[in-house]
């Protein structure tokens, strides 16, 4: 079976729409961007949205849809949807060999939904105040140095982020495992990082942000385990 299966050339976007929803039990992770305008030559736009926080007004006058099947990241397989006249037109060669995945179990969706709820505390308790202190040092104009740690902590913070975005959440089989897949990729980026980090701060803001999601989840444990025992 194959994922363009789930649809029929000529089917209007309403129907197609509708497919998505219901596809989000095999691809939980499913997003989109949009083309902003009717015209083949009209940017995308510049966000991409999880398929269930669209509304179909908000995409109904756009002639074409780019969806990644799980989540924007490195590798991610996409299908684009292309519409003539509320119409989806025919899929590429390429597109119409993506295997559909199967159905995931409630227990690979219970994982999946608490790697993506610890994945935006990592980005909100972590990730954001070290973002506003890089802007802070980037803006330093009265000191050169505190400009280039702060682009430093800039570059080491994007490779957690695009980490985290690289890590396939279908294969997860907890939350810590999700940690040792993101302490392993975030090594590897910053080895594969082609800007000169001679002061450390790329790769030291980058294990930081590691460092304090591995205590974060150790803090939560804790506090569940106090709560059941209290109970």
């Amino acid at each position: 079976m194959y994922f363009v299966n789930e649809f029929k050339v000529n089917q209007n976007k309403k129907g197609v729409f509708s497919k998505f929803k219901a596809l989000l039990a095999h691809y939980p992770h499913l997003s989109l961007t949009y083309r902003e305008g009717r015209r083949s030559n009209d940017a995308f736009y510049s966000s991409i949205t999880q398929v269930n926080t669209v509304n179909l007004e908000k995409i109904q006058y756009s002639n074409e849809w780019k969806v990644f099947l799980n989540g924007e990241h490195e590798g991610a397989e996409k299908v684009n949807f292309h519409f003539i006249d509320d119409r989806l037109q025919e899929f590429s060669k390429q597109e119409c060999k993506i295997k559909l995945l199967p159905k995931l179990t409630k227990e690979q969706l219970k994982v999946i939904k608490a790697c993506q709820f610890f994945s935006e505390k990592i980005r909100n308790k972590i990730l954001t105040p070290l973002e506003d202190d890089a802007w802070q040092k980037m803006g330093a104009a009265f000191s050169t140095t505190f400009c280039v740690v702060g682009k430093d902590m800039m570059r080491g913070l994007n490779i957690v982020e695009q980490a985290m975005n690289s890590i396939d959440k279908h294969q997860i089989l907890s939350v810590n495992d999700f940690l040792n897949q993101l302490t392993g990729r975030v090594d590897e980026l910053v080895t594969a990082c082609e800007y000169s980090d001679s002061e450390g701060f790329i790769e030291g803001t980058a294990k930081e942000v590691v460092q304090q999601a591995i205590k974060l989840q150790t803090r939560s444990l804790k506090l569940r385990k106090s709560s059941r025992i209290k109970r």
